[in-house]
């Protein structure tokens, strides 16, 4: 009873259940935890193929530890997975010339608050997150020490947290892929790296590698999700905005097969019109970016974030819950904060990458 209530209609609202809040997608990961506990792994349940069942499947193991608190232990999981990233991150941060900013990084990171408050969401952010703190703390690790008898312990463990956040969210292998790449051939060079980089695919590629096997199992399926095309087409066509929240009719596509191809041929119809719309697709990847970049709430604001738990205490939404609060923080002044915050994040971004490339060094 308590999952089926995460079924209701939020209304774009945080909730809480059973100590954790609903992510994003949260609905969707505890329709496919409620069928994996139903039906088992193979669980013929249509979200499990439509969203990527990594993450139900994370819920499902960490439901050993108990069925009736499953979403507490869920919340301390990976409340305890990102704290210990931001420390590790941190720690290998100190071991370099950047060793001085290292603890104001660590404090930046621990008490951010949309990173710290998405540990008790329910969604794969903070996990994600969480890997790509401790991959690069791995690195760094690695190219302090040298030695060429731990690089490959510290790639095999670097491309399983890889491949559990692919396993989560299979765009992140493109990531993964990139990284692990430039690190080992920067480390090793083209002909000794070779060997190392096809290792690391393997084993990188293996976790969603399995939900491809589970969905051609439980449903005869040979991919791991069909909502790429979906996702693609909420962003798409004449009436989009590029915002989620808005009603959108995306692009027209004449779909015919199995769930996988006609995911397949969505991808493609999309992509043709926006190869048959530049000016159009343009503009929408330009207000994207802004969605992108913008502050989480005011008047810049449209992305899908809107049960980021920090919006249920953020003291900005709470002045513009009045009348002359929602002239200020949706009128000029509102915009002209937006905007600093916006290009100022850009520019310190921009800074800090030049900063870096100035050191003429691994940092």
């Amino acid at each position: 009873a308590r999952i089926q209530a995460a079924n209701y209609e939020i209304s774009g609202k945080p909730y809480s259940i059973d100590g954790a809040w609903l992510g994003a997608d949260g609905e969707n990961y505890l329709t496919g935890f409620t069928g994996l506990i139903r039906d088992g792994v193979f669980s013929k349940e249509g979200i499990l193929n439509y969203w990527p069942a990594g993450y139900p499947l994370i819920i499902l193991f960490l439901s050993l530890l108990g069925k009736s608190w499953v979403l507490t232990s869920l919340s301390v999981f990976q409340s305890i997975i990102f704290s210990y990233a931001a420390f590790f991150f941190a720690s290998q941060l100190a071991k370099t010339r950047l060793k001085k900013f290292a603890y104001l990084v660590f404090i930046l990171i621990i008490l951010n608050p949309t990173l710290s408050l998405s540990s008790i969401s329910i969604g794969y952010e903070s996990l994600t997150a969480s890997g790509f703190l401790i991959a690069t703390g791995l690195i760094i690790k690695d190219i302090i020490e040298k030695d060429d008898k731990k690089l490959i312990k510290y790639m095999a463990v670097n491309s399983v947290v890889f491949g559990l956040m692919s396993f989560m969210q299979p765009r992140l292998i493109i990531s993964g892929i990139f990284i692990t790449f430039l690190w080992i051939l920067t480390r090793k060079g083209v002909k000794a790296g070779s060997l190392l980089v096809i290792m690391a695919l393997a084993v990188t590629l293996f976790f969603p590698a399995t939900l491809i096997y589970r969905n051609y199992k439980a449903v005869g399926l040979t991919a791991v999700s069909t909502n790429l095309g979906n996702t693609m087409n909420i962003g798409a066509g004449n009436t989009a905005t590029g915002g989620y929240m808005k009603k959108w009719d995306g692009v027209p596509c004449n779909l015919t097969g199995n769930e996988s191809q006609q995911d397949n041929q969505r991808v493609k119809c999309v992509l043709n019109w926006y190869a048959g719309n530049p000016v159009k697709g343009l503009k929408l990847f330009y207000n994207k970016t802004i969605y992108f970049w913008s502050p989480w709430f005011g008047p810049e604001a449209d992305g899908t974030m809107a049960r980021n738990p920090w919006l249920t205490i953020s003291p900005i939404k709470n002045i513009a819950s009045t009348p002359d609060g929602d002239k200020l923080v949706y009128g000029s002044f509102g915009k002209l904060i937006s905007w600093l915050w916006l290009l100022g994040g850009l520019a310190l971004l921009l800074y800090g990458f030049l900063i870096l490339w100035r050191q003429k060094s691994f940092e």
